[in-house]
């Protein structure tokens, strides 16, 4: 529903800071590209769009592990 991710988000960010684990905000990374990476009028991706959250995890990741 609409505000359910922003509201949802807000409670895992405040779990995952006293836990002291890495956050990566994908929905605040991918949010102001959604005319490009989302299909229209669905919830899901396109091949870029993946591919953009793809990249954004394996170098989230690969910072991680440094």
């Amino acid at each position: 529903t609409e505000g359910s991710v922003e509201r949802l988000n807000t409670i895992a960010y405040a779990l995952m800071q006293e836990q002291d684990i890495s956050i990566l905000d994908l929905n605040r990374a991918i949010t102001p590209r959604l005319d490009e990476y989302q299909l229209p009028e669905d919830c899901h991706f396109n091949e870029k769009g993946y591919e953009f959250m793809g990249n954004l995890m394996a170098e989230t990741v690969l910072d991680e592990l440094r």
